[in-house]
């Protein structure tokens, strides 16, 4: 996601991070994958490149919870 607004700001690493005022090898981490931001922080960096976050609760599909599911009942 960051680096898809970062993209589409038109913004080298270097730039987002004097931006965000952090490091240019944070926002690298997050862009590989090496680190998990916060909400915050991946909300900050990407208001910098100009876009918001949006977080929405949506259910998780219910996984099987028991070896037996599906077997007929005795």
């Amino acid at each position: 996601m960051l680096r898809e607004a970062r993209s589409r700001a038109g913004l080298t690493q270097r730039e987002l991070a004097e931006r965000a005022r952090t490091s240019q090898s944070v926002v690298a981490r997050i862009e590989g994958g090496r680190t998990d931001p916060s909400l915050g922080t991946l909300a900050r960096l990407v208001s910098a490149c100009g876009f918001e976050v949006f977080t929405v609760l949506e259910p998780m599909a219910a996984a099987e919870s028991h070896k037996l599911t599906g077997v007929a009942r005795i």
